[in-house]
């Protein structure tokens, strides 16, 4: 695991959500590795943090216009006033 990940168990932020094997990752690194993590060929970088179900990882600002288009490949959600981006792994 990268050491600037922080996994946080869902119940602790979204005790609404049903999911189990929802997570929210604290990813404090450079908006380009953050990109590298979303890429098909990183996606076992993903599955070594969490084994199944969904990953919730923080919107860097310098990517959330594109994240925000009609064509974006992954869906946001809104936390109190951070943004999230959803990721199945």
């Amino acid at each position: 695991m990268h050491p600037s990940v922080k996994l946080t168990p869902w119940k602790e932020i979204l005790p609404f959500q049903e999911n189990e094997n929802l997570f929210l990752v604290d990813i404090s690194i450079e908006p380009e590795l953050f990109l590298q993590v979303l890429s098909d060929d990183s996606q076992s970088y993903l599955q070594e943090w969490i084994r199944d179900g969904l990953v919730v990882c923080p919107l860097p600002d310098e990517i959330e216009a594109w994240n925000l288009n009609e064509d974006a490949t992954f869906p946001t959600i809104q936390v109190g006033e951070m943004a999230f981006v959803l990721i199945e792994v």
